[in-house]
């Protein structure tokens, strides 16, 4: 009996759940890990609550190339504008437009024709501030990633939060993509020179990336170990000094 209960009590402390509470997005069965290069998604598509950044100028943007003309720009300062829940975005001049579901340079070309009323040759620049990626490292390490373009690949998102640490797994990155309620979960590898492939998977704003980790579980035994042993040791020595 006495050594069912020791074995219980081993079970408990170094369950691989135990010695690893922080893992986390474990693929189940129900979740397939499927094979693909992620490139053949479109181009990112304005949705409720991005916020922009726009800047305007005159005569097809001449202002760009020659800093010394005095043509007048409308953006001064830098504003963020919001889509509400609708898509609509209210701007300067112009007031409320609706731009989603459309891309960034048809976002453009729609602005440019509403401010054709206000400026001669309307130029507009337009960048989604908040298109974004996740990525976990596994080991503990968290990271909100900036994408800067369209076609943002793996390698730069991995280089961007500071690449793989010691403890991680380059052979086990999974990209989540998709309803939160029913993701779709591809696997990829770059821990050999055939993973450039998979290197250059094109992410989208609101991926998660998750790189698995090694498991400490020597450190964490020796974690679970040292207060016992400690107290084991301070308790044999008391017992030593009674008698």
């Amino acid at each position: 009996m006495r050594n069912f209960l020791y074995l219980a009590v081993l079970t408990v402390l170094f369950s691989c759940r135990s010695l690893a509470p922080n893992r986390i997005l474990v693929t189940r069965e129900e979740f397939p890990v499927l094979a693909d290069s992620l490139n053949s998604t479109g181009p990112y598509v304005l949705s409720p609550f991005d916020k922009l950044d726009l800047n305007i100028y005159s005569n097809d943007g001449f202002k760009l190339v020659d800093i010394t003309n005095p043509n007048y720009s409308v953006s001064k300062e830098k504003v963020e504008y919001v889509l509400n829940e609708k898509g609509d975005v209210k701007l300067p001049v112009i007031g409320y437009v609706n731009l989603l579901g459309l891309t960034v340079e048809q976002s453009e070309r729609l602005l440019e024709t509403k401010y054709e009323r206000y400026f001669n040759q309307p130029y507009v620049n337009l960048k989604v501030l908040n298109r974004t990626a996740i990525v976990f490292m596994g080991d503990g390490q968290a990271q909100l990633i900036q994408l800067q373009h369209e076609n943002t690949t793996l390698f730069e998102v991995l280089a961007a939060a500071g690449g793989i640490t010691e403890l991680a797994k380059a052979y086990r990155i999974k990209i989540i993509r998709g309803d939160v309620k029913h993701p779709v979960v591809y696997h990829a590898d770059v821990s050999s020179i055939e993973g450039i492939r998979d290197g250059n998977i094109k992410i989208m704003s609101n991926d998660i990336i998750h790189v698995e980790a090694i498991p400490n579980y020597g450190g964490r035994i020796y974690e679970r170990l040292f207060p016992i042993i400690g107290l084991a040791t301070t308790t044999l020595l008391i017992l030593n000094l009674l008698k």
